[in-house]
């Protein structure tokens, strides 16, 4: 079973990145506001990425370090895939340890679970097996320069902020993933493609910042309407697509990575819906890794 680790408790494992891309300082007391009735306000700017993320414009691209578990340094690139949802490409941002690693630590499992969603259901998701992994020396730092790096100081001093047991998804050929949102109360996702396979689409993902004259950036109040606005749009064409030999697609290497956030981050506590993607079908064997980061105070549940 998935499990949630309080991100204050991740803080301290170790992992200090450095470079351009800089890590947020220890979070300050929170500013997230509680009402009498126990619900908590979002303060605006505190679910997207931090400040030297927020205004890289798509297809910049920002250099970047930290360190894992062994205390090597592991050097990347971030690249801007979309302004809304926010969503970055991290080029080489395992260390070729940290890879082997997961796939070897899912593998020493035995023969793994089929994959099922939240809901227990098998059919969304096909040709898939998983594992969960907890905290350990390697996952923890690793963990650790995910949130200093990609959360603001503000989302790590947020209520209830922490972050899920490492998914571990090993795809067949042909396996895939149908449209979906992570959503409540999963903020922001990091995909790491172990060996280099990938295949992720968010088709409602907004490359230009075109604003109302573009339809994906209409106002989506719920999954069936994210559903609806992407019917009919084509991956590599519409959207972002990370991975796989369809043109238009962004190529990835194993240690790569994706993130994006799942939130709107004007204050409201709302999903953004174009944060909706899918596991293509997997043209060949297929190794990925998920984190989720969670902040539970003041979300609304998906609808």
């Amino acid at each position: 079973m998935m499990q949630c680790r309080p991100l204050l408790a991740l803080l301290f494992l170790g992992g200090a990145a450095r470079g351009l891309v800089q890590p947020s300082p220890l979070p300050p007391p929170s500013p997230w506001a509680r009402p009498q009735h126990g619900s908590c306000m979002v303060p605006p700017g505190s679910l997207g990425p931090p400040n030297a993320l927020r205004d890289l414009p798509v297809g910049a691209i920002m250099p970047g370090a930290r360190q894992d578990a062994e205390g090597t340094k592991v050097e990347f690139e971030v690249e801007r895939l979309a302004m809304t949802p926010p969503a970055f490409l991290l080029r080489g941002f395992l260390s070729r340890h940290e890879s082997e690693y997961i796939m070897g630590s899912a593998r020493a499992r035995g023969e793994l679970p089929k994959a099922q969603t939240t809901s227990g259901s098998e059919g969304a998701r096909t040709r898939c097996r998983v594992a969960w992994l907890g905290h350990d020396a390697v996952l923890g730092p690793l963990a650790t320069s995910v949130g200093k790096l990609l959360l603001t100081p503000e989302s790590m001093a947020a209520p209830g902020v922490g972050v899920e047991d490492l998914q571990v998804l090993h795809y067949q050929k042909g396996g895939e993933f149908v449209l979906h949102h992570d959503g409540a109360p999963r903020s922001m996702t990091i995909i790491y493609y172990l060996n280099g396979c990938g295949g992720t689409w968010l088709p409602l993902a907004d490359r230009e910042g075109r604003g109302d004259t573009d339809r994906r950036s209409m106002v989506l109040n719920n999954k069936a309407e994210a559903l609806e606005a992407a019917n009919g749009l084509v991956p590599g064409r519409d959207g972002v697509l990370v991975g796989g030999a369809r043109e238009g697609a962004r190529e990835v290497q194993p240690g790569d990575a994706l993130v994006f956030y799942s939130y709107k981050d004007n204050g409201s506590g709302q999903i953004d819906w174009q944060a909706l993607h899918a596991g293509l079908p997997s043209e060949g064997e297929k190794w990925i890794a998920n984190h989720w980061w969670t902040a539970h105070g003041g979300l609304r549940a998906k609808s």
